[in-house]
Parts: structure tokens; sequence; C-alpha cells
């Protein structure tokens, strides 16, 4: 830990000329991909003082609350618990956008009610224009949709990878040179 006063100094004014600090999340919610939680700049003073107080559980607990995800269970430790009892019982207000692609996130998470301006759009379907699944690399289906169904034949059965819900259409993301392609909901589109 640095504690030159010009290096302290330094790192204020960088992180007060920033928008935030992108926090490194790999395997705190899943193990398949990378991910990382957005620290808005305005969200730093109280996830320090939180980290100041709770240490590493702080840290993990920040980063479930503004993500408003449990994370895996091996971190669900008493000193996580009581970190993020804490952190509910304050309820500070978290100013950053929530990932809605990371994998298990609901918008009804755990710890705080999400600001409806933060919530993704639901997907608009309109069979008159064909199948709306989205198809990795091509786009929209397009296919005919029988009456009174949403999606082409191909795609109705097509669930979630995560969910198990209607899936709306195929990851975009890569994971190292190859595109995922896993059928997703649009609760649960990958990062990578």
């Amino acid at each position: 830990m640095h504690t030159d006063p010009a290096r302290l100094e330094a790192l204020h004014t960088l992180i007060a000329a920033s928008f935030g600090i992108d926090m490194n999340a790999n395997d705190l919610f899943d193990r398949s991909c990378a991910m990382s939680v957005f620290v808005h700049a305005a969200d730093v003073p109280w996830v320090t003082d939180h980290m100041t107080k709770w240490g590493q559980d702080g840290l993990w607990s920040a980063m479930a609350f503004i993500q408003n995800q449990q994370p895996l269970p091996e971190y669900l430790t008493p000193g996580f618990a009581a970190a993020i009892a804490d952190l509910v019982a304050q309820s500070p207000r978290v100013t950053g956008d929530v990932d809605h692609s990371f994998h298990g996130y609901s918008k009804d998470g755990p710890y705080r009610a999400i600001d409806p301006m933060w919530l993704p759009p639901e997907p608009a379907i309109n069979p008159a224009k064909g199948c709306p699944y989205d198809v990795c690399h091509k786009g929209r289906c397009g296919s005919e949709v029988p009456a009174g169904q949403d999606y082409c034949p191909q795609h109705s059965t097509v669930k979630c990878h995560n969910c198990g819900a209607q899936a709306t259409g195929d990851c975009h993301g890569y994971s190292g040179s190859f595109v995922c392609g896993y059928p997703v909901c649009p609760d649960h589109r990958h990062t990578h």
C-alpha cells in the first residue's frame, strides 16, 4: 500500500477525473467468462468506506450490492453476510448501472430495488415481420411465424442457456477467438 502523500493525491485526482473504476469480478458471480463490476465515481466514497470497515468481504459485498446479485457459494462467508447486511441496512444510493449481461442476473435481485431507468427494455415482438430471434452473425431470423406464436418453429423451443426461459437470440460475445453462440434471453446476455 502506498502511503506517499504525492502518490495518494495523484490517486485521488485520477479517481476524481474518471467516470469510475472497473473492478475485476472474475469468478465472483460465475466461472465461465471474464466479468467486471463498474464502480461509478459517485459510488467510490461509500465503497471505500465499506471496504475500510469490512476488508475483503467489504469489496465482495460492495460488488454484489452494486450488481444486485448473489455471488457464488464460496463467497457467502459469515464475514460476507455481515458486510452485505450492513450495506442493505445502510442502503446507499448506487449511481452506476447494473450489468444485465451477467450470468444469473435477475432484475429482482436480493439486495436492493433497481431504478427502472437502468432496466433493459423488453424486446418488442412483431410476428408480422418474421421471427425476431437474433441469429449470431446473421441478425434477425425473419422466418415465418405461425399464428399465435412469437417465434418460428425452429426458434420457438430454444431456451436460454442460463435460466431456461425463451431465448431471444444467440450470444454474440467472443470467448477467446470464438463466438460464444449460446442461446440467451434478454436478462442473460453474456460478457466475455
